[in-house]
């Protein structure tokens, strides 16, 4: 059986099953996976994203076109909308092994309307001006966020390349992972905030050269078809300088 991983950013510590009865995706909740685009009017750019907000709240946006993440490091849902804070990462490349690769570290707000289990919309506001940079709308993906979660669905050994870099990902069936990379170690655990929706969350630490850098992540897995190889796009991040995306396959 093929699958497909996708490994974003929020993840808590201890390695426990999840709930089954968190929060409802059809009870005003916004929480789901989305796909739609991020647009940038003064820039003329409109590029695909997809963003995941779990049963915890933990969300994160990613721009498919240039490899940016927007962290929500804050999250408050009222009534038909949501708001908070997030921290971005640009990249002059897709996918980060350090932070000499990240080019921008930024923060600001976020505002968002949702229909519950259909659509969100909203805007991305610098911090210094909270002036709207971009604006998003984002389509509910049922097939995609109402699966089943649990480790043995995820457990697998991945791998990919960052340029000339091979990275390996471990995730075994009780919800352990490690990493490694030239110059680079770390391990964690993954959660899973309810077994009902497919989010997984994920933290730990990594070790580059002595340098220990504390890492966070969230994930959502997809069950692969045909001859396609299970794939893991993941990130994870430390919150300040360091964020990693990439594609990783099984």
């Amino acid at each position: 059986m093929k699958n497909y991983l996708m490994v974003l950013s929020a993840l808590s510590l201890a390695a426990c099953g999840g709930s089954s009865g968190g929060g409802s995706a059809s009870s005003g909740d916004p929480q789901g996976f989305y796909q739609g685009t991020l647009e940038n009017p003064a820039a003329g750019t409109n590029d695909l994203m997809w963003t995941l907000i779990d049963a915890n709240h933990q969300a994160v946006m990613v721009d498919q076109t240039t490899g940016d993440i927007y962290r929500f490091t804050s999250f408050s849902a009222s009534g038909d909308s949501f708001s908070g804070a997030y921290t971005s990462y640009s990249f002059s490349s897709s996918g980060l092994l350090s932070t000499t690769t990240t080019t921008t570290v930024g923060n600001g707000n976020y505002n968002s309307s949702f229909v519950p289990q259909s659509t969100i919309s909203g805007y991305l506001a610098s911090s210094s001006t909270s002036t709207p940079v971009y604006s998003f709308d984002g389509t509910y993906e049922q097939a995609q966020y109402v699966l089943a979660a649990s480790f043995s669905t995820i457990a697998g050994s991945y791998s990919f390349k960052n340029g000339s870099t091979s990275v390996s990902l471990d995730v075994t069936d009780t919800g352990s992972l490690t990493l490694s990379y030239t110059g680079c170690t770390g391990s964690g655990s993954i959660t899973i905030p309810d077994t009902a929706y497919n989010a997984y969350e994920l933290s730990g630490s990594l070790n580059c050269s002595g340098a220990i850098q504390n890492i966070t992540g969230l994930a959502s897995f997809t069950p692969a078809a045909g001859s396609t190889a299970a794939e893991l796009t993941l990130e994870y991040d430390n919150g300040t300088s360091l964020a990693v995306q990439a594609v990783a396959k099984q």
